[in-house]
C-alpha cells in the first residue's frame, strides 16, 4: 500500500514543472485579483491583470519584465513606517513627592 503511494507520488513529482506551475500561480493570482476587484464594486481599468500564459516557455521569457509594468508581487515588504515616539506619562507619585521627600528627611534610616 504504501509503496504504490510513494510510487504514484513520484510519478506525479516528475511529471511538475516549476515554471509552468508558477505561470498557473500568476494566473491564478491575477484572477483572484479581478474577483476581489470586482466585489469591492471597483473596475480594473487602469491596471487590468495579465492575459492568462498558455506558454511556459513564454512566460519564462517575460518574468523579469512584469516587474517593470507595476507587478505587486508576495516577495515585496511593506514600507517600515517611522517609529512613533512615545509621550512620557506622569507618575503617579508626582504629585505626593514632597510629603515623600519631607518623611524621608524627618526619619533618616
Amino acid at each position: 500500500m504504501i509503496k504504490v503511494v510513494k510510487r504514484r507520488l513520484r510519478d506525479l513529482y516528475r511529471t511538475l514543472h516549476p515554471v509552468a506551475l508558477l505561470a498557473e500561480m500568476r494566473d491564478a493570482q491575477a484572477e483572484l485579483g479581478t474577483r476581489v476587484d470586482a466585489r469591492s464594486g471597483r473596475l480594473a481599468t487602469a491596471t487590468s491583470p495579465p492575459a492568462p500564459t498558455k506558454n511556459a516557455a513564454a512566460f519564462a521569457k517575460g518574468l523579469g519584465n512584469d516587474v517593470h509594468l507595476g507587478e505587486q508581487r508576495i516577495i515585496h515588504r511593506r514600507m517600515r513606517k517611522p517609529y512613533k515616539k512615545r509621550m512620557r506619562m506622569p507618575s503617579m507619585l508626582d504629585p505626593h513627592l514632597a510629603d515623600i521627600e519631607r518623611w524621608v528627611a524627618a526619619e533618616p534610616v
